[in-house]
């Protein structure tokens, strides 16, 4: 008899432990998903993104977008739609490989120093992926984004167009039903132009060429003007850029840029 409750007293001290163990996993699993863990190992010169290791409290994507010179540049590529979970060594194929660390171009003679940064974005609802619709995740206050060529967490303004409708522009576009005018402007490096919505449309400045607005990718307005509102580009690089509405690509204009 003493046998016996000597081994009903083991399977409950066991099963005790488990289920304690078991507890402790799922809490943590759910401090996990409160974080918005997401690890990225520096990587180049492949156009497959590896993340170690993202985990997702709400469903949402991992968006990727290039940057110029530590400045908002063109979204590269979606990932697929993520339920809530912690995923490890997800992959990503991409249009075009991964810069590396510190690698630049010469254009017009400056340094232009590129890279790719993974971002956290949730999802509104519709199962699919919209920069104006869905929100990036932030935690403590902090934008989760890591760079791809150095695996460290980036700023907010290296994902985030800045708003610099502060500024005074030299040049007032106006945008109609019938397009921009003035059609063409010219003005100098370090100058501001200002388009103003009065079209009875939403309004998406952006560079040429349409939809991949490469001709100049900082260039762009990521989002929509309302009626009414307006959208302000400060241009510090000479040449003549071609831009065109996004909305309607129809709609062309030129902006010239003078030293």
């Amino acid at each position: 008899m003493k046998k016996i409750v000597v081994a009903i007293l083991l399977i409950i001290v066991s099963f005790s432990v488990y289920w304690f163990a078991s507890y402790q996993d799922s809490q943590n699993t759910s401090v996990k998903f409160a974080v918005g863990v997401l690890e990225v190992e520096p990587q180049s010169g492949t156009d497959k993104l590896e993340i170690k290791k993202v985990s997702f409290e709400k469903p949402g994507f991992i968006v990727i977008k290039e940057t110029l010179n530590g400045r908002p540049g063109q979204i590269v590529e979606v990932g697929d739609y993520m339920l809530p979970g912690v995923y490890e060594n997800v992959s990503i194929d991409l249009p075009r490989k991964i810069p590396g660390k510190g690698v630049s171009i010469n254009e017009a003679g400056r340094p232009v120093t590129v890279d790719m940064v993974a971002i956290m974005y949730y999802d509104n609802g519709d199962e699919g992926f919209n920069p104006n619709d869905d929100d990036i995740a932030y935690v403590n206050g902090k934008i989760v984004a890591v760079s791809l060529s150095t695996g460290l967490n980036v700023s907010e303004s290296a994902i985030l167009p800045i708003a610099k409708d502060d500024k005074q522009a030299s040049v007032i576009v106006i945008y109609t039903d019938n397009g921009f005018s003035p059609n063409e402007v010219t003005v100098s490096v370090g100058d501001a132009v200002r388009w103003i919505n009065k079209s009875s449309r939403p309004m998406w400045v952006a560079s040429n060429n349409h939809p991949e607005h490469t001709i100049l990718p900082t260039f762009d307005q990521f989002t929509t003007s309302a009626v009414g509102e307006s959208y302000t580009y400060t241009f510090e690089k000479s040449g003549t850029w071609r831009y065109h509405d996004h909305v309607n690509a129809s709609r062309e204009g030129v902006v010239r840029v003078v030293e």
